[in-house]
């Protein structure tokens, strides 16, 4: 998982295929500053919060 500023640290890792993809979990309390930075640079993560 090689990535540059803003760092997307999780809380568990649910599932990994080495060298492919990863699926983990991020517990978040909002307002969370690296959260709207991230979807201001990657707005398709903007999906994966419920």
């Amino acid at each position: 998982m090689l990535h540059e500023f803003p760092f997307l640290l999780v809380d568990r890792v649910l599932r990994l295929d080495k060298g492919a993809a990863i699926q983990a979990l991020k517990s978040v309390t909002v307002p969370n500053l690296s959260i709207r930075v991230t979807f201001r640079i990657a707005p398709s993560c903007r999906e994966f919060w419920y």
